[in-house]
Parts: C-alpha cells; sequence; structure tokens
C-alpha cells in the first residue's frame, strides 16, 4: 500500500466512544458499563488500547454485530380456541 492509499484506509476507520455507542444500541451508558464485566458477551467487541482506559468500539464492528442480532420475525400462526362447552 502506497501512502495515499493507507490515509485513505484510516479515514475510512471511525471509532465509537460509549455514548456513540449507547445511542446505537439503545443502551443506557451505565447499563453498557456494567455489561462490559457482567455480560460482555451481550455487546459489541470492543477496542482495548494499551495504557488506556478509554472505551472505543470500531463502527464496522458493531454495524456487524449489529446485523448479526437481527431476529427473523415469522408471522404467528393462527391460534386455535378451544371452547369449553358443556353439553
Amino acid at each position: 500500500m502506497t501512502a495515499i492509499q493507507i490515509t485513505k484506509a484510516q479515514s475510512a476507520i471511525k471509532t465509537l466512544g460509549v455514548d456513540e455507542l449507547s445511542a446505537l444500541i439503545f443502551r443506557a451508558v451505565p447499563t453498557i458499563k456494567n455489561d462490559l464485566y457482567r455480560k460482555p458477551s451481550s455487546l459489541p467487541p470492543r477496542i482495548v488500547m494499551p495504557g488506556s482506559k478509554k472505551l472505543v468500539w470500531l463502527e464496522g464492528d458493531v454495524l456487524a454485530w449489529l446485523e448479526q442480532c437481527r431476529a427473523v420475525v415469522e408471522k404467528p400462526k393462527a391460534v386455535v380456541h378451544k371452547l369449553n362447552r358443556r353439553f
């Protein structure tokens, strides 16, 4: 890669802080911080930078995680109600 290609690739990488992640996944910031330690599998993978405690996620990773979480909603089946008839 040339220097121009590297700078274009770097400019395409967007990082998200905990506030931006909160807005994307509709969870409160304290909930995200608790889940980091209690249930890390309930959050997208984060970036751990050496020597820093800052919480950082890559936007592409978050969007891919959201895509994996997408549930296929099936149409509800017709419910058959049995009548309690006493004849």
